[in-house]
């Protein structure tokens, strides 16, 4: 059987920007061009002196992704984090992402969807269909894309209405948990001019693998579901024009967190230092005195031996509420939390592409977009029985932004000159809830167990002017160079009464402003010594704007701005072709500067306090290296595999901070960068075998590799002993078939094959629990699809 280039190009599992495919003969096959819009135009990602990684939808599929936050596990160097699980996935790229996670928190990888800029890193968890391709852009990209981009950038880009007939696709799924998908797709030319393309999906579950003990249920269900409707009119050769509206709500539950003891019993007379450890002032309304002299926090007096000596001990170490880690039983998904994680998310919005070719060598791209997003939440904290410590969280996200750009071909040269303008206003409500009567005597209003609510709003307004100019010096050195300008200016206005009572601060409304240029350039050189191979050097800028901490503050230190963090980096890389084109070798080094490194704080204050402050914790460098193949091996066997290392710590920083393990001070300068692996790998094997009467099997498997890394940046023996997660590897595999005269798939996945329990969180509350997050367990499920 031959394998034509769509058919065999459908089965990859791209690890690197490729794709394989075979042409119509017998002994020749090769990889495919693949053509990307990283740098704002249509160009060849071997052609590109940038370490990009590209995925079309069918790639995604073939990977078992369906969710974007799943995506990094196919990537080297780049992994996710979630404070809460799964409601703020944060894009961590070589070792640079988001440390704080607050939702009026801008990430450091920017995510475009369309070439639309997502303001909060709430709005990341987002599901995944009726995809074009999804580019990943490694280190800062602050030429062409600006703010917020010192990590790098993902490019999601869907399908898009096209005039060439009627066509579309419906996939339907089921699978553990009795998990049902459905998405699909249908794409109708209305004339020679006009298409109109209608995409949605729908994801409902029962309750999942988290199990709460102390309400006695499962928790976890699904229930979300998207739409996308796109009108694309051409009314002449020169003019394009793209409306899009979209529109989506999540309703689903996320995972428990599980509790981890570290007090010991009956430990009593620290009321003090629980004070200072919590960042409490001397007196607090309603505050139970027996629960002070009895919770046992501070010194080794009253935290648990073995969690001292770095092992939290289940039988011998209590949890804030007074059980054992032990009494949660043996599955890492059971816990003492209540079945309260829960998302209740609107989005809508909608965008317009123009592009006109003024000239034979000119084309003018606008592209303007609004987002309205209500991001609500519920979180449980301190994952143990009673309100300790839950969230409520109500957010309205409101995004607009304005850009035109123009790229001009002279030949030699190609120059891309462009200016934007962007506001966003972020509306959040929180309310902190520590009601429960262990702790608190007096119930609310009266008592600090009254539900303490923060109310800000937060706006940002941005302008920015950037050009980017490539030019051939000879037939196989180039030179590229882009430089960016931005202004940028935030106002945050907020409240929290009954703290500012609390806490003594002069008023219970807070005002502060935010004022911000920045100047990042780019300069690279790319040499081709021949078709197939481009060596390049390159340096680049970025940088990640300042702001204002959004949790509660308790102190007028904590409401202060925080100021902007940049990196520069030098990257050498390379990009071939191999043998006959059926080998693509890409591979980069990389060193980074950075500066102002944003990240939270505990602060020891005179009066004894040491409230969370969202500051510039000192500068850190980076080394690393990666390497990415993809190789047909046969017409039938593709391999792909990538690995990556990165070494990044802060090497100077006059910071210092408290121990969550101890009540230490410690100082940040030499300790690691947190939520780093130092090895990450990926391996990816697809091979498809001919059957009777036409059919084809598909047979795929995919192993992840996550080296050792730390949750948290707390250097004491307890504290590493919790937030330190050893190396772990994740399997899954896909096995399907399919007519060779027909357009449909059925297919069998399972993701996590060998169980393996891993954490995705291990965090301290900031009040009195420690706790941590599992991956999921094993799933499966089984797919068709249908296409038309």
């Amino acid at each position: 059987m031959i394998i034509n280039k769509k058919s065999l190009s459908l089965t990859l599992a791209a690890i690197v920007s490729g794709q394989a495919g075979a042409v119509n003969d017998a002994v020749s096959y090769e990889l495919e061009e693949v053509v990307i819009t990283a740098q704002k135009r249509a160009q060849s990602a071997q052609d590109m002196g940038i370490a990009v990684s590209a995925f079309s939808g069918e790639q995604l599929k073939t990977l078992g992704v369906t969710d974007l936050s799943e995506l990094p596990n196919s990537i080297p160097n780049v992994n996710l984090y979630d404070a809460y699980g799964a409601a703020q996935p944060v894009w961590i790229i070589r070792g640079v992402g988001l440390q704080d996670y607050n939702a009026n928190n801008t990430p450091a990888a920017a995510v475009y969807v369309d070439e639309i800029y997502q303001t909060s890193t709430a709005m990341g968890a987002m599901g995944l269909y009726d995809l074009e391709r999804i580019e990943v852009l490694k280190g800062p990209q602050g030429g062409l894309y600006g703010r917020n981009t010192t990590g790098g950038a993902v490019l999601v880009n869907t399908a898009k209405p096209n005039f060439e007939g009627v066509s579309g696709y419906l996939n339907a799924s089921y699978g553990k948990w009795d998990q049902r998908n459905i998405e699909g797709a249908i794409n109708v030319p209305l004339s020679d001019t006009a298409a109109f393309r209608l995409s949605g999906q729908r994801s409902i579950s029962d309750d999942k693998y988290s199990h709460s003990l102390s309400d006695n249920k499962d928790h976890g269900e699904d229930d979300s579901w998207s739409m996308r409707a796109q009108l694309r009119v051409a009314p002449t050769d020169n003019l394009d024009v793209l409306l899009k509206f979209r529109s989506a709500e999540d309703r689903s539950e996320f995972a428990l967190a599980r509790s981890i003891g570290h007090y010991t019993s009956g430990a009593g007379g620290i009321d003090p230092v629980l004070q200072g450890a919590l960042g409490l002032p001397a007196s607090i309304p309603g505050l139970n005195s027996d629960f002070v002299n009895n919770l046992g926090w501070g010194g080794a007096n009253g935290l648990c031996p073995s969690f001292v000596a770095g092992n939290a001990n289940g039988a011998s170490c209590y949890t804030v509420s007074g059980k054992t880690t032990a009494g949660q039983g043996g599955d890492v998904h059971d816990t003492y939390g209540d079945a309260y994680n829960a998302v209740d998310n609107r989005l809508r919005g909608g965008s317009v592409v123009v592009n006109w070719d003024i000239s034979d060598n000119t084309v003018l791209t606008y592209v303007g977009g609004y987002d309205d997003f209500n991001y609500v939440a519920a979180y449980d904290w301190d994952a143990d029985a009673g309100a300790f410590t839950h969230f409520e969280f109500d957010n309205v996200i409101k995004a607009w932004s304005h850009e035109l750009r123009a790229n001009i071909d002279l030949g030699d040269t190609q120059v891309t000159v462009g200016a934007m303008v962007a506001e966003d206003s972020y509306h959040e409500t929180r309310d902190l809830i520590v009601s429960d009567n262990a702790i608190y005597a007096a119930p609310p209003p009266n008592g600090f167990g009254a539900v303490a609510r923060l109310d800000f709003i937060q706006t940002t307004e941005s302008q920015a002017i950037f050009t980017q100019v490539e030019h051939a010096l000879s037939e196989q050195w180039k030179l590229i160079g882009s430089l960016r300008y931005t202004d940028e200016e935030k106002e945050y206005d907020g409240s929290s009464p009954y703290l500012s009572e609390v806490y003594g601060l002069p008023d219970s409304a807070q005002k502060n402003f935010w004022d911000f240029t920045n100047t990042s350039a780019k300069l690279a050189f790319e040499w081709t010594p021949d078709e197939d191979t481009l060596i390049y050097l390159s340096y680049s800028e970025g940088f990640k704007a300042g702001g204002f901490f959004g949790g509660f503050g308790t102190s007028e230190l904590a409401l202060k701005p925080y100021d902007e963090e940049t990196v520069a980096s030098i990257e050498l890389g390379f990009k071939a072709d191999l043998l006959d084109r059926t080998v693509r070798l890409n591979g980069a080094i990389f060193h980074y500067d950075y500066r102002d490194l944003q990240g939270n704080s505990l602060r020891k204050l005179p009066n004894g306090s040491t409230p969370t402050l969202l500051t510039n914790i000192g500068d850190a460098e980076y080394l690393g290296a990666e390497m990415e193949l993809t190789w047909a091996v046969s017409e039938r066997l593709i391999i792909q595999a990538g690995i990556g290392y990165v070494d990044a710590e802060i090497t100077d920083s006059d910071m210092v901070s408290i121990d969550t393990g101890t009540g230490d001070e410690y100082s940040y300068e030499g300790l690691e960068i947190i939520n780093t692996p130092d090895w990450t790998g990926n391996l990816a094997i697809t091979y498809t075998q001919p059957l009777l009467d036409g059919y084809s099997a598909r047979f795929s498997a995919n192993a992840n590799y996550s080296g050792e890394k730390l949750f948290y940046y707390s250097p004491s023996v307890p504290a590493k002993a919790i937030h330190h997660e050893d190396a772990y590897t994740l399997v899954g595999g896909r096995i399907s078939l399919s007519p060779a005269e027909e357009n449909w798939e059925l297919a069998l996945w399972g993701k996590n094959l060998t169980d393996k329990e891993y954490r995705i969180t291990a965090n301290h509350d900031g009040l009195a629990s420690w706790t941590e997050t599992y991956g999921a367990p094993m799933s499966w499920g089984i797919d068709f699809n249908y296409q038309f």
